[in-house]
Protein backbone atom coordinates (compact mmCIF):
# COMPACT_ATOMS: atom_id res chain seq x y z
CA UNK A 1 0.00 0.00 0.00
CA UNK A 2 1.07 3.82 -0.48
CA UNK A 3 0.33 6.73 1.01
CA UNK A 4 -2.32 9.18 -0.48
CA UNK A 5 -0.66 12.61 -1.20
CA UNK A 6 -3.38 14.68 -2.35
CA UNK A 7 -2.70 17.03 -5.34
CA UNK A 8 -2.68 20.18 -3.38
CA UNK A 9 0.53 18.80 -1.28
CA UNK A 10 2.21 17.68 -5.02
CA UNK A 11 2.04 21.28 -6.20
CA UNK A 12 3.32 22.90 -2.48
CA UNK A 13 6.38 20.27 -2.58
CA UNK A 14 7.05 21.04 -6.60
CA UNK A 15 7.18 24.60 -5.92
CA UNK A 16 9.34 24.72 -2.88
CA UNK A 17 12.20 22.82 -5.27
CA UNK A 18 11.43 25.06 -8.05
CA UNK A 19 11.65 28.00 -5.27
CA UNK A 20 15.37 26.40 -3.98
CA UNK A 21 16.53 25.68 -8.20
CA UNK A 22 15.36 30.05 -9.08
CA UNK A 23 17.19 30.73 -6.04
CA UNK A 24 20.38 29.60 -7.11
CA UNK A 25 20.88 26.23 -4.57
CA UNK A 26 24.37 25.18 -4.73
CA UNK A 27 25.47 22.03 -4.79
CA UNK A 28 28.78 20.28 -2.68
CA UNK A 29 31.25 20.38 -5.36
CA UNK A 30 32.71 17.39 -3.27
CA UNK A 31 29.71 15.74 -2.27
CA UNK A 32 28.70 15.66 -6.86
CA UNK A 33 32.15 14.11 -7.25
CA UNK A 34 31.73 11.11 -4.60
CA UNK A 35 28.05 10.57 -5.82
CA UNK A 36 30.09 10.39 -9.45
CA UNK A 37 32.92 8.13 -8.21
CA UNK A 38 29.97 5.69 -7.16
CA UNK A 39 27.74 6.14 -9.85
CA UNK A 40 30.96 5.12 -11.99
CA UNK A 41 31.60 1.93 -9.56
CA UNK A 42 28.07 0.73 -10.83
CA UNK A 43 27.72 1.16 -14.31
CA UNK A 44 28.15 -1.66 -16.50
CA UNK A 45 31.94 -2.46 -17.53
CA UNK A 46 31.15 -1.98 -21.14
CA UNK A 47 29.78 1.46 -20.17
CA UNK A 48 33.08 2.06 -18.53
CA UNK A 49 34.90 1.05 -21.28
CA UNK A 50 33.31 3.13 -23.62
CA UNK A 51 33.79 6.79 -21.39
CA UNK A 52 37.69 5.63 -21.35
CA UNK A 53 38.29 4.84 -24.73
CA UNK A 54 39.44 1.32 -23.60
CA UNK A 55 38.27 -1.88 -22.49
CA UNK A 56 39.59 -5.36 -21.32
CA UNK A 57 40.95 -6.80 -24.18
CA UNK A 58 41.81 -3.26 -26.64
CA UNK A 59 42.95 -5.07 -30.28
CA UNK A 60 42.68 -8.47 -31.65
CA UNK A 61 46.56 -9.30 -30.29
CA UNK A 62 45.05 -8.98 -27.22
CA UNK A 63 41.73 -10.77 -26.95
CA UNK A 64 43.85 -13.78 -28.21
CA UNK A 65 45.07 -13.48 -24.53
CA UNK A 66 42.12 -15.01 -23.16
CA UNK A 67 42.23 -18.74 -23.63
CA UNK A 68 38.07 -18.96 -23.04
CA UNK A 69 37.92 -16.57 -26.45
CA UNK A 70 40.06 -19.02 -28.00
CA UNK A 71 37.63 -21.67 -26.83
CA UNK A 72 34.89 -20.04 -28.29
CA UNK A 73 35.92 -19.27 -31.37
CA UNK A 74 37.04 -23.44 -31.24
CA UNK A 75 33.67 -24.40 -30.24
CA UNK A 76 31.98 -22.08 -33.23
CA UNK A 77 34.33 -23.54 -35.68
CA UNK A 78 34.04 -27.04 -35.06
CA UNK A 79 30.07 -26.87 -34.99
CA UNK A 80 30.15 -24.42 -37.96
CA UNK A 81 27.67 -21.71 -35.92
CA UNK A 82 27.58 -20.28 -32.74
CA UNK A 83 25.30 -18.73 -30.07
CA UNK A 84 25.40 -16.61 -27.10
CA UNK A 85 23.95 -19.65 -25.03
CA UNK A 86 26.19 -22.46 -26.94
CA UNK A 87 29.17 -20.43 -25.41
CA UNK A 88 27.51 -19.94 -21.70
CA UNK A 89 26.86 -23.58 -21.79
CA UNK A 90 29.81 -25.15 -22.94
CA UNK A 91 32.77 -22.54 -20.84
CA UNK A 92 30.12 -21.78 -17.90
CA UNK A 93 30.24 -18.10 -18.36
CA UNK A 94 27.91 -15.28 -17.89
CA UNK A 95 25.95 -13.58 -20.69
CA UNK A 96 27.64 -10.61 -21.03
CA UNK A 97 30.97 -12.40 -21.23
CA UNK A 98 29.85 -14.55 -24.02
CA UNK A 99 28.09 -11.66 -26.07
CA UNK A 100 31.37 -9.72 -25.99
CA UNK A 101 32.82 -12.42 -27.22
CA UNK A 102 30.09 -13.20 -30.50
CA UNK A 103 30.71 -9.07 -31.07
CA UNK A 104 34.69 -9.62 -31.04
CA UNK A 105 34.15 -12.66 -33.36
CA UNK A 106 31.27 -10.59 -35.55
CA UNK A 107 34.26 -7.49 -35.29
CA UNK A 108 36.87 -10.22 -36.66
CA UNK A 109 35.27 -11.32 -39.60
CA UNK A 110 35.04 -14.93 -37.75
CA UNK A 111 31.22 -15.36 -37.15
CA UNK A 112 28.30 -13.62 -39.77
CA UNK A 113 25.80 -10.88 -38.65
CA UNK A 114 23.05 -11.23 -35.93
CA UNK A 115 20.26 -13.83 -37.55
CA UNK A 116 17.04 -13.10 -35.41
CA UNK A 117 16.73 -15.93 -32.59
CA UNK A 118 19.26 -18.63 -35.04
CA UNK A 119 22.94 -19.24 -34.45
CA UNK A 120 25.34 -17.01 -36.38
CA UNK A 121 27.54 -18.42 -39.39
CA UNK A 122 30.82 -19.23 -39.17
CA UNK A 123 32.56 -17.61 -41.73
CA UNK A 124 36.45 -19.02 -41.37
CA UNK A 125 37.67 -22.52 -41.87
CA UNK A 126 39.33 -24.64 -39.18
CA UNK A 127 42.77 -23.97 -41.05
CA UNK A 128 41.82 -20.23 -41.23
CA UNK A 129 41.57 -20.26 -37.83
CA UNK A 130 44.73 -21.68 -36.87
CA UNK A 131 46.42 -19.57 -39.11
CA UNK A 132 44.78 -16.59 -37.45
CA UNK A 133 45.65 -18.32 -33.63
CA UNK A 134 49.50 -18.53 -35.23
CA UNK A 135 49.70 -14.72 -36.23
CA UNK A 136 48.42 -13.77 -32.63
Amino acid sequence: QGSLVDDEEVERVTSFLKQGVADGAAYDSEIMANIEREAEKCAPKDKRAERDGDDEFGDDDDIFRDPQFIAAVEIAVNLGQISTSKIQTKLRIGFQKATNFIDRMEEMGIVGPHNGSKPRDVLISPAEFLEMKARH
